[in-house]
This record gives C-alpha cells, structure tokens and sequence, in this order.
C-alpha cells in the first residue's frame, strides 16, 4: 500500500512563500498601472529638481499629484480590509460571526507572514511538521470527527523561524518592549474593567477542542491528540502460577475515549414492599439487572460491581426518589456522531499520566489498559495451580473459562467509566428471573455515573472487552511432561473402565450359564415326572431335551465345552449310530 507522504519538501512553485511573494508583486504592479500617470509625474519632478531645469512641473501639479495619491490611499486602505474580509468566510467553512473575524485575522496574518501554523488531524494524527507544530502564533486545526486535541497556553511566543521577522522579534529591544507594552495593555484594561465593573473572565491554561475547525490563539499550543475511536491493544503475558509454573498468556483489551459509558440497571435484592425499606437497605444488596432484550424478559439479578461501587449506589439511593425515565427512550429516533466526545474524559486522558515502575516511566493513556489486564490476571493466576485450571478428567468442567475469565471480564469493565439507574416495579415486589421487562410497571431513578477513583476510570477509559486465552508453558519440555502425565492418568482410567467392562460381561455371562442350567435341569425334571410313564416314552423324551440342549445356539454358545461333550454321549448312549459334530463346529470346542 502506498503510503501519503505528507512532509516531503514541496517544489518551490507550490509553496505558500512562492505564491505569497508572486501576489504581492502583482498587487504592486497593479498599483503602479493604475497611477502611471502621477508616477510619471513625480518622475518629472525628481528629474527637474536634479538637473535644476525651471520647466519642470510647477508646485500645483506636485500638490494635485500628493492630493490624489493620498485620497487612493485612503480608499485603497480599506477596499483591502474589505476584499480580505469578505473572501475570508469562503476560506474556511465557518457559520458564526466570529468564526469569519478569526478566519480574517488569520488571512492578514497570512499575508504578513506572521500566520500561526495550520494543522490538520487525522484520525489522531497531525500532519504537520515540528516546526509547524511548535509555533504559537494564532493559526487554525482541522479536527476529524474521531479526533480530540488539547491546546495549551505558553508564557510567551518562541520564534522558531529564519526570515527578519522572527530574528527581530527574538531580539532583546524587541522583546523587552513587547513586555513592557503588555504588562502597560493588562493594566490600562484592569483598570477599565473596574471602572465599568466588568466580571473578568479568566483564560484556562488548557482547552480542550473537539471535531471541527479550532482557532489557536497568540501563545498557544497543540500539546495533545487523542483518537476518539476504539482502540484494541494485546500483549504475551508472563505469569507464574501458584505452583512455581511460569506461563504465557495471551492478553487483549477493547476500550475507548469515544463511546458513552455503559448504564446498567440496578436494582435491590431487598423486600421493598415496606415504606420504610431504604432504612433496612444495605449495599451488599445491590444487585444488576441481566435483561435478554430480544425476548424482553429479565435472566436475573446477578452480583457484578464492585464494593466500592456498592457503597456508592447505596448512598444514592437512600436520599434519591424514583423521578427519572428509562434512559434507553432517549437515544430512540435521534442521530449522534459517530464518536462522543467529553472534554473531561479526554483532559484526564491526555494529563493524568500514571507511572510504570520501577523507573517511573509515564504511560500513555492507550496503553494503559493492557498493563492493568495483565497485572491483574497475573493476581488471579497468583493464587491458582495449573492443573485446577485444566481439569480433563472432567469434560463439563473448566474453571479456566467458566470461573477465571468471567471474573477477568467484570473486573476490566469495573476499573472504565461506568453508569447506573436504580429501578425497582411499582409493585413493591422484588425482580424475578424470567419477568417480564415493562416499562410501564418500573419505577425508574435518574441515570448516574459512578465517580469512585479507578485507573481507568479517573482516565475516562471505557473498556468494552478484555480477554485472554489458553495458558502455554514457557518451557517446552513441561507441556510433553504434562501431556504424557495426563496421557498415564487417561490410560489407567481406561485400562480401569475395561476392567470393570470385563467383570460385568463375565458376570452376565455366569448369570446366563445357571439360567441354561436351570432350564436343561427343569427339561429332565419334566422328562422323568409321572409314575408309571413305559421306559421308551421316557427314553424319547430324554431324548429330546438333550437335542435341544445341543441345537439351541444360545445353549451352546453359555455352556463349557465339558457340559456339551456329556451331553453327546447322553446322546449316544440313547440313540447309538449317530454321527458326532466335528471339532471345531458350532457347539464343540467353541462358540458360534
């Protein structure tokens, strides 16, 4: 992708000092044109004077020419401050009054070469060089709508450039007479303040400017960008578990300066069916309400803020009436910019700097987040053992995930700029899981921001996600060590499992041996019952019970080898002739 270069040198034709020089030139020859005829004349004169020639001009002609010039000049004068100011409002798009005297004070700055510098921010970015940037003459930024800057107010103007302005202007004549003659100009207007009891109106040392065209005044100076948008920063954490193991994490966060904070609704776990109810209400009660807002019911009061935040909420509270509105009515139908801009958020953004230890190093307000993530995921790993966090035996259970990183989250969105609207039902009665969410029937209290001091919360940081994921040991022989571990324990419970497979299979098979027996033993008892059965009847049915004992396939596929070859010698000793089956056939010296 080619990239813009912005601070690469212009060729000298595309310059400002090319074309500033080229427009003076022309004026000045328009100016000669136009008086040609009373140039020409001073011409004569300056010639008659010098060579003492008595038929040069005569003295009306002189004082007619000073005449004329001076009456242009007059009207010259102001047809230029009236050209310049009406052509400055089409310079810039500006709509108020004074907005066009600040773009024509800039034009005649420009044209003197005394201009401040015009900056352009993109998406947090200047695009101007360093010279540019540090010169405190009153010059003009063009903010984008993910933008924000802080200008802050010098003690004096620094010349920084080449030209016999700026060298005369850092000159000591010079600059002790521009103090003498601003302290004398701050005096004279005090005074006149006083005289006409005037409220003096006082000049931040910093302002903080938003999207669209800034003015920077005399002495000013951009010392600030902030980028509105959503910002993601991520990172390889290195934490030593509780169990002396070191681990890489890899750690993200999504957080910004430009979207509003997050209002949550809370409610009390408190019976408020009492009138007195606020009397015997205590934070630990405070609960935040879970909405499913497609099917608009309630998931549940569940316990998410911090205790701080708790205590806050409860103060609240007890001295505040339900007088407010849903605050989700006031965003339906209107149309925002794309970013929010809130000049606290972004002053404490840019100024509240907090420090890195051991060496105290600043750091900036991007990248903040990332270091509260990790520092306080490496607190909570702190405590746990690896293998906790990791239980294979137990599919359905891995606190990694379901207990560690939900705390994580809440606690990342806990440190951010944060809201709450206390609601309770009309009804007196306590939020249910799986109510109904009507508007109607809520009591709702005025939305809130929470002011209690947080890292990223006094830096108007709002953390929209935090995450992290798997825990990777560093060194690469524990993760084989431990594979191979869990791969032992998994065997044993396999080797376990078949184990007990096995007994119960033997088991099952034993009960159906003696149901076989049980059954072969009621058959004989059956052949042989009845007194006075002839000896060929009882022969066939004996008989017939060993054939189905042989031919059942269930019969021999439960009973042993020795059973079956018992029972073809019954056989053969009833009905001798019969062929035995042959080894290896269903019901000898096998199953089927």
């Amino acid at each position: 992708m080619r990239k813009k270069k912005y601070l690469v040198r212009e060729k000298f034709y595309r310059q400002a000092k090319f074309w500033r020089t080229v427009v003076a030139l022309a004026l000045l020859l328009a100016f000669f044109l136009a008086f040609r005829s009373e140039f020409k004349l001073f011409v004569d004169m300056y010639t008659a004077a010098k060579y003492k020639d008595s038929s040069g001009p005569d003295s009306m002609l002189i004082a007619l020419f000073f005449v004329r010039l001076i009456y242009n000049l007059i009207f010259l004068v102001p047809f230029f401050f009236l050209w310049a100011l009406a052509i400055s409002q089409f310079v810039l798009p500006v709509q108020s009054n004074q907005e066009r005297r600040l773009v024509f004070q800039r034009l005649l700055r420009y044209f003197m070469n005394l201009h401040g510098p015009a900056v352009s921010i993109d998406k947090g970015v200047a695009i101007a060089d360093e010279t540019e940037m540090q010169n405190t003459r009153p010059g003009v930024a063009f903010v984008d709508l993910c933008s924000a800057i802080a200008i802050e107010r010098q003690w004096e103007h620094v010349e920084t450039g080449n030209d016999l302005v700026s060298r005369i202007r850092r000159s000591l004549p010079y600059r002790l007479f521009m103090g003498f003659f601003t302290s004398t100009a701050r005096r004279i207007i005090n005074i006149l303040r006083r005289l006409l009891n005037l409220p003096e109106i006082p000049t931040p040392l910093v302002r903080i400017a938003g999207p669209g065209i800034v003015f920077t005044m005399m002495n000013e100076k951009i010392r600030g960008i902030a980028d509105l948008r959503r910002q993601f920063r991520n990172t390889d954490a290195r934490i030593t578990t509780r169990d002396g193991l070191e681990i890489q994490v890899p750690v993200s966060v999504i957080f910004s300066l430009g979207d509003k904070p997050e209002i949550l609704y809370v409610t009390s776990d408190w019976d408020v069916s009492n009138d007195d109810w606020q009397g015997e209400f205590q934070p630990a009660d405070i609960r935040v309400i879970k909405l499913d807002k497609a099917r608009k019911t309630i998931i549940g009061p569940i316990d998410d803020l911090a205790e701080d935040d708790k205590n806050e909420i409860h103060q609240y509270v007890t001295s505040a009436q339900p007088t407010g509105r849903d605050h989700a009515e006031e965003f339906t139908g209107h149309h925002f910019p794309p970013y929010h801009f809130d000049m606290d958020r972004v002053f404490a953004a840019l100024y509240s700097k907090a420090l890195e230890a051991p060496d105290n190093t600043a750091i900036p307000w991007m990248e903040l987040p990332i270091h509260v993530a990790v520092e306080h995921l490496r607190n909570l790993l702190a405590d746990e053992d690896y293998d906790r966090l990791h239980q294979f035996n137990d599919p359905t259970s891995y606190p990694l995930y379901q207990r560690v990183l939900p705390g994580f989250r809440r606690y990342m969105r806990n440190q951010g700029v944060l809201a709450y609207q206390f609601v309770q039902w009309k009804g007196k009665k306590p939020f249910k899981p799986g109510d109904t969410w009507i508007r109607r029937d809520i009591a709702f209290y005025e939305p809130q921001d929470l002011k209690n001091s947080k890292v990223l919360r006094n830096r108007g940081i709002r953390v929209l996600t935090a995450n992290f994921s798997d825990l990777t040991p560093r060194h690469p022989g524990i993760r084989e060590q431990m594979v191979d571990q869990w791969r032992i324990d998994w065997d044993g419970e396999a080797k376990e499992t078949a184990t007990l497979a096995e007994m119960e299979a033997l088991n099952t098979i034993a009960a159906a041996r003696r149901n076989a027996y049980q059954e072969m033993i009621s058959n004989l008892e059956m052949a042989y019952t009845g007194v006075g059965v002839p000896k060929d009847v009882l022969t066939l049915r004996l008989l017939k019970t060993i054939e189905q004992a042989i031919e059942d396939p269930k019969a021999r596929a439960l009973l042993p080898k020795e059973s079956l070859s018992i029972l073809l010698e019954l056989r053969n000793f009833f009905q001798p002739g019969v062929v035995p089956p042959q080894q290896g056939q269903p019901g000898i010296g096998g199953n089927p």
